[in-house]
């Protein structure tokens, strides 16, 4: 069966971390993701969001400081 994700969370929030932690092998550990995107494509997102101004900060080579307005 096919369930969106947010009805699939929904109906097991209260067990869900348990169950994953209990019987999933490998799940007692969590692990951070982190999927970027180029400052251009963050910018997007954020102004997609809501923001209302966007603008890069600083950088350090691969790692960029945005500021974000509402």
């Amino acid at each position: 069966m096919i369930e969106k994700m947010d009805e699939f969370l929904t109906a097991r929030v209260d067990g869900y971390d348990e169950h994953m932690k209990s019987n999933i092998e490998g799940a007692d550990i969590f692990y951070y993701y982190d999927t970027p995107l180029t400052v251009e494509h963050e910018k997007e997102a954020l102004l997609a969001a809501g923001f209302t101004n966007v603008e890069e900060l600083n950088s350090w080579e691969v790692t960029h400081t945005l500021k974000a307005v509402i």
